[in-house]
């Protein structure tokens, strides 16, 4: 299951806000998403978060694997984690905390040669800087930043949901589930303006007595 959202790609400067989104939301088992998914609610069996990059855009992931009867609400868990992580400001030392753990993930990549293999491969595709520059940048963001990163980025229009497995008989279900609210729903419309009405008509009878009394009927 992946919800997927479109992003900037890194040469644009709010690149460096997805960096610390990704690491705010899946930096080990303590993580939003992981803790509440898979630990407290036991939805999921591994979920994360991660960036595609191209040269000219990026996707902005949040991927989980469960069982085919909890998929919908993972994806409705994965959309409130992210709601709940971005509807207010971040503090200013939860941000200083990711900055710093993606200071120390960089400096692991000078011993890694995989990593450095990736980085050079990298800046020969797109250009990048090198890694002094990439901590200063990450380090200039802002919680502003990420605020208005965040609300422009993760809106509903923008999703995309993707899903792999048997997922028919529990769409059906949700289908079902979703008529009926819309039944309920409507119902309760009408019963609203149905006692509307016959409040504003009440209301309109009483006024019409009472003109009629001022002229002596």
């Amino acid at each position: 299951l992946r919800l997927s959202f479109p992003a900037v790609p890194e040469s644009h400067p709010d690149y460096y806000a997805l960096l610390l989104f990704n690491r705010l939301l899946d930096d080990g088992l303590s993580s939003p998403l992981q803790r509440r998914i898979v630990e407290q609610q036991a939805l999921a069996y591994s979920v994360g978060a991660s960036i595609d990059r191209y040269s000219d855009c990026a996707l902005f992931e949040l991927e989980a694997a469960c069982a085919p009867k909890k998929a919908f609400k993972v994806a409705e868990a994965m959309c409130q984690c992210l709601a709940d992580q971005f509807a207010k400001p971040i503090p200013l030392e939860e941000l200083e905390r990711v900055q710093r753990r993606s200071a120390i993930a960089m400096e692991f990549w000078l011993d890694v040669p995989g990593e450095l293999a990736g980085w050079m491969a990298s800046n020969a595709l797109f250009g990048e800087m090198d890694l002094i520059g990439r901590w200063e940048r990450l380090l200039a963001v802002t919680p502003r930043d990420l605020e208005r990163v965040a609300a422009s980025m993760f809106q509903r229009r923008h999703l995309h949901l993707t899903a792999v497995g048997p997922l028919a008989k529990e769409r059906a279900k949700l289908e079902a589930k979703r008529k009926v609210r819309s039944a309920k729903f409507h119902e309760l419309k009408v019963r609203r303006q149905n006692a509307r009405a016959k409040a504003l008509g009440d209301k309109s009878v009483a006024d019409f007595n009472k003109q009629l009394a001022v002229f002596g009927y």
